[in-house]
């Protein structure tokens, strides 16, 4: 009996009692899945490798009566009768093993601000490798040194920050111990760095204010990462294992001597001024020359966003007349299935505390197939244009063992429509140390009606490796009426063997309508098995062998999908470089003609198609690298070959370059089309505060270019100044190319901390 059938009813909604109890059978059957899951541990092979002392270190931070002078040099006394935490230990290349460059980190505070010192000794000081300038980078390809700090020593979320010989400021949100890493997190600290004749060194002052803790706790939970690029090494002041990462808050040292600190009022109010002018034209019109029934139109907009620390680990964001300006373009893709694409969120005032909001399983390969909350449904149109937001609340952050969010948006009319409203409220509570709870809510209020969703879910770590998740939700919608979906996974991570399970089942009449759904009623089972082996082969660091498999059927239980991969062989070197093989089979059951491009159908029946290929990179941190792959074979009733590359250039940290083209060649019984993908970002960053940047795109298949230049300027520690210019083109080739339209955006605000 599948899910459809257990939950199946007549009326237009289920009460309360049946909505939980259906739910708890369902929930049942699933832990099925989930013991034979457990079981499976037996497969982790070595457990001893890659394991650490259970003994975590302790680093004494220090009260000093007078602020830090940021300078990067570290030459203020306060800093001298300080403790480091120091001896760090290596996670790779050689798990266990002492540090090859020693590394010392000293913490002292005033009653207003938390202050770190970093002194990151090397042999060869003219070998750091600092390219990255911009903020929020990706410093892993530099040489770096990351913290984190566990505020409330709840072993599960905590602050990172980081930054490298440049003094890049780069932070996060950790939540459920990685689970969660929201990189869009923009906290208000401040960094500086240099280059010293022992390696190089950096200040960082962190306001209490932007953090939140537990007034009078006394001790936190504190680590440290160091990375040295040319050596493809990673050590930590409190070791970690090969399996687990920096964001393990379980694994974390301690900082104790917190003492006499006070987040303050804690709020900011940011106002915003937006001057903006856009030109449509109708030469994409076949018979209009360029110029003719142009449309020019420039306005004006204020308005305001305030950010409150709401007791100890809550925090108030209200929004008016919101504009996301500054928000990079999405990036073109070429659908060559019969589903829409899932696009990552990219709009600031959703992505901070995003998850929190974050609910259910979720495979962590292939395509995404369901989300009940998706923000992107908010302020975007079905036709990628934008939606204006009137206002926008929302309440989110962590009290004692909950987690919550609360969202309610306001969207304008679209057209001559009405306004529309958004709401979600989301629930967690941790049980114990290795287990949580949680609900979900969401309400979509159109002219079409009130659309419904309600959920529950729950996940369970029996050990350090293994993890355990399952959830139920039930749509309630004024066409579709009622209906259910529902799914559990385990997800296995050791040093040397990691695996994962998954089954979902989504009813015919399933509908979030605030969320992504790919595909309704169907079940999807998932799987995937790696081994990472680490033989003692000179120059090799590991091999690796993963298969990855997603099976969907109908819910009579009929095969209507099939992707499997398998990497049958993957090396990667010691000086960081890659390269594999892997094979691919597909099977498609198709209930009618799909077509693929105008004027080319693929005929309805069973199709099961085979293809392989190979890829590599290489370092990302050297000047110029390159990823690369290639892959042939059948595709539904004919054949498809596809390749690409990405070529990096990083000659210095003020100038950066990347270069993708995508293309596919396909021929099938019903036609022949092929297709191009260019993609060319170019970066210029003078200071960590000052950059430009431009996103180039064509697709052949969409018949589209469209250039993106963004310039920005912190001109002062959470205030900025954004020019944003924007054009389009029709173009079914480059040469043939007619302007669409044209958009210039500046963009200003204000920051006033209290």
């Amino acid at each position: 009996m599948g899910l459809g059938s257990l939950l199946a009813v007549e009326p237009h909604v289920m009460s309360a009692k049946a909505f939980f109890l259906r739910g708890w059978v369902w929930l049942r059957r699933m832990a099925v899945l989930l013991a034979a899951g457990a079981a499976s541990v037996v497969f982790s092979c070595n457990p001893a490798l890659g394991e650490v002392s259970p003994g975590r270190p302790v680093l004494a931070a220090r009260a000093i009566p007078e602020p830090i002078t940021l300078d990067g040099w570290l030459n203020e006394p306060a800093w001298r009768e300080i403790p480091a935490a120091s001896g760090f230990v290596q996670r790779e290349p050689k798990v266990g093993e002492p540090a090859t460059e020693p590394t010392e980190v000293r913490i002292a505070y005033t009653p207003a601000t938390l202050y770190i010192g970093i002194r990151a000794l090397d042999s060869d000081p003219r070998a750091v490798v600092a390219r990255e300038m911009t903020p929020d980078a990706d410093i892993v390809t530099d040489d770096s040194v990351s913290i984190v700090i566990d505020t409330f020593l709840d072993r599960r979320n905590g602050y990172f920050f980081a930054t490298n010989a440049n003094g890049v400021r780069t932070d996060a949100l950790i939540s459920d111990e990685g689970d969660g890493f929201d990189v869009e997190w923009d906290g208000l600290w401040q960094v500086e760095a240099r280059r010293t004749e022992e390696g190089w060194s950096a200040e960082m002052a962190i306001p209490f204010s932007t953090l939140r803790f537990a007034p009078g706790s006394g001790e936190w939970g504190l680590n440290v990462r160091r990375l040295v690029r040319r050596k493809g090494e990673e050590t930590y002041w409190a070791p970690l294992p090969l399996e687990a990462d920096i964001a393990r808050m379980s694994l974390a040292g301690r900082l104790s001597g917190i003492d006499g600190i006070t987040p303050g009022l804690n709020l900011r109010v940011k106002p915003f001024a937006v001057a903006s002018g856009r030109e449509s034209l109708a030469a994409h019109e076949e018979a209009a020359p360029i110029g003719a029934e142009d449309g020019f139109e420039t306005g004006q907009e204020t308005g305001l966003d305030l950010k409150w620390g709401v007791g100890r680990g809550m925090s108030l964001d209200l929004t008016v007349n919101t504009d996301f300006a500054e928000s990079e373009a999405d990036e073109q893709q070429v659908n060559l299935s019969r589903f829409s694409l899932f696009l990552p969120e990219k709009r600031e005032f959703f992505l901070e505390n995003a998850g929190i909001f974050d609910f259910g399983p979720r495979t962590p390969f292939g395509q995404t197939l369901f989300r009940p909350f998706f923000s992107r449904r908010i302020g975007i149109g079905a036709d990628g244009g934008s939606v204006p937001m009137e206002w926008g609340a929302r309440l989110s952050g962590r009290s004692g063992p909950w987690s919550l969010g609360f969202m309610d948006v306001q969207t304008g009319p679209r057209g001559d429509g009405e306004s529309e409203n958004w709401g979600v409220v989301r629930a967690k509570r941790r049980m114990g140390d290795r287990a949580t709870l949680g609900v979900l809510s969401t309400r979509h209020d159109s002219p079409e009606g009130t659309n419904l969703l309600y959920g529950m879910d729950g996940d369970y770590q029996p050990t350090s490796r293994l993890k355990l998740r399952s959830f139920w939700a039930m749509s309630d919608d004024p066409s579709r009426g009622g209906d259910a979906a529902g799914g559990a996974g385990a997800v296995y991570r050791g040093p040397r063997w990691r695996w994962s399970l998954d089954a979902l089942e989504i009813g015919d009449d399933f509908n979030p309508e605030m969320g992504f759904l790919l595909r309704r009623g169907v079940r999807r089972y998932a799987g995937s098995a790696t081994w990472l082996p680490r033989p003692d082969i000179p120059g090799v660091r590991y091999l690796f062998f993963e298969s990855r498999n997603q099976v969907y059927t109908d819910l009579s239980g009929e095969v209507e999908s099939i992707y499997s991969e398998l990497d049958f062989f993957a090396l990667r070197t010691k000086s960081d470089d890659a390269f594999g093989f892997f094979a691919v089979h597909n099977f498609e059951r198709l209930e009618e003609p799909f077509e693929i491009r105008p004027g080319v159908v693929i005929p309805a029946g069973e199709h099961a198609f085979e293809q392989a290929g190979a890829w590599f990179e290489t370092n990302v941190s050297r000047p110029v690298s390159v990823e690369a792959w290639v892959q042939q074979g059948d595709f539904f009733d004919g054949d498809r070959f596809a390749s690409g590359v990405t070529l990096r250039l990083r000659p210095g940290r003020h100038f950066r370059s990347e270069t993708i083209w995508d293309h596919n060649d396909v021929r099938l019984s019903g036609g022949s089309f092929s297709t191009n993908l260019f993609r060319q970002r170019l970066q210029v960053a003078l200071t960590p505060d000052l950059s430009t940047a431009a996103l180039v795109q064509y697709s052949d298949a969409a018949e589209l270019l469209a250039v993106n230049l963004r310039l920005g300027w912190t001109y002062r520690p959470g205030a900025d100044l954004f020019l944003v210019l924007n054009e389009t083109w029709d173009a079914p080739s480059l040469g043939g190319r007619r302007e669409r339209d044209r958009q210039a955006i500046l963009k200003m605000t204000y920051l006033f901390a209290m």
